[in-house]
């Protein structure tokens, strides 16, 4: 009979390619991992892996099957989850991920709230682009992302809440040489390098209205990119840079240094945050509250 301690330990040799790495990983001993490899080569008939001295080979076989076993222990993974959920429990571990433009303001006051009324819940948050953020919810490893809209309202497989259109703002220095002339457009910014917290995508709200205004295929390619808007406003402090940016975010660090906001004409910007889940998951009691602390936060 095939177990899931069995389909884990195949995953696990493909991975790490040798029963060495593979059991050191698993923390078995070489002995126990080989019997469980054989006794799911017996239980299937077929062989998984080619032995060579370089390791473990993967065999056709073996490869065709790697999807559904790992959909076997991702689904058992959600029927004990569901069982948790089941049971109402305060504690338990909430994953959440975060967009790196809008991390300080979506989240400071909301995960504070929530620890001070679930201390039980062990949360993780962590910063993540588009890529990472869909690989993470729609594999069911992560709960919810909290950013803006622009990579997931269109796809059927995430379900999307909106909280709030907030203002993007450009902020350069005091003294900048745009702050004494009129009238600014679009064209004399970009003669400026930009600056941003995370990579200005096609279908970053941004980019995208920058290619409304302009009728052209304009690419943004960031000087400097980083997630601490502290460290982006002391590089416009010393600098003729500029950097787009949710304006919350901006005043949350208003004491860090003395900045002036740039109007451009015909540039209005409004960064949509949004809750991202993947749909038809059942939220845990933890992802249901904190989701109510969000929106009254937003509210």
């Amino acid at each position: 009979m095939i177990t899931l301690k069995q389909l884990q330990h195949m995953q696990a040799i493909v991975r790490y390619g040798s029963l060495h790495s593979a059991s050191d990983a698993l923390h078995l001993t070489h002995s126990a991992l080989t019997r469980s490899l054989r006794n799911l080569e017996d239980g299937l008939g077929v062989r998984l892996f080619d032995r060579t001295k370089s390791g473990m080979i993967a065999t056709e076989f073996c490869e065709s099957i790697l999807s559904t076993s790992e959909k076997i222990l991702q689904d058992v993974q959600e029927l004990e989850r569901e069982a948790h959920i089941y049971q109402n429990l305060d504690e338990g571990e909430l994953y959440i991920l975060v967009g790196r433009g809008i991390k300080t303001y979506a989240l400071q006051e909301p995960l504070a709230e929530f620890f001070s009324q679930y201390p039980g819940v062990r949360v993780i948050v962590d910063e993540v682009t588009p890529v990472e953020a869909i690989e993470l919810i729609g594999s069911c490893r992560a709960d919810l992302l909290i950013s803006g809209s622009g990579n997931y309202e269109d796809d059927p497989e995430f379900l999307v809440t909106p909280l709030k259109h907030i203002p993007v703002r450009i902020a350069i220095r005091k003294g900048h040489p745009l702050t004494a002339a009129e009238n600014v457009n679009l064209s004399r910014l970009l003669e400026y390098p930009a600056i941003a917290a995370t990579y200005l995508s096609t279908t970053h709200p941004f980019t995208q209205h920058v290619r409304q205004l302009t009728k052209e295929e304009v690419d943004i390619k960031p000087q400097v990119m980083c997630s601490d808007y502290r460290t982006l406003l002391r590089i416009i402090s010393k600098s003729d840079a500029w950097l787009a940016a949710p304006e919350p975010e901006l005043e949350m660090l208003r004491e860090t240094g003395d900045f002036h906001y740039l109007d451009i004409n015909g540039l209005d910007i409004k960064h949509e945050v949004c809750i991202t889940e993947l749909a038809g998951r059942s939220r845990s009691p933890a992802s249901e509250r904190l989701i109510t602390i969000v929106k009254e936060y937003f509210s």
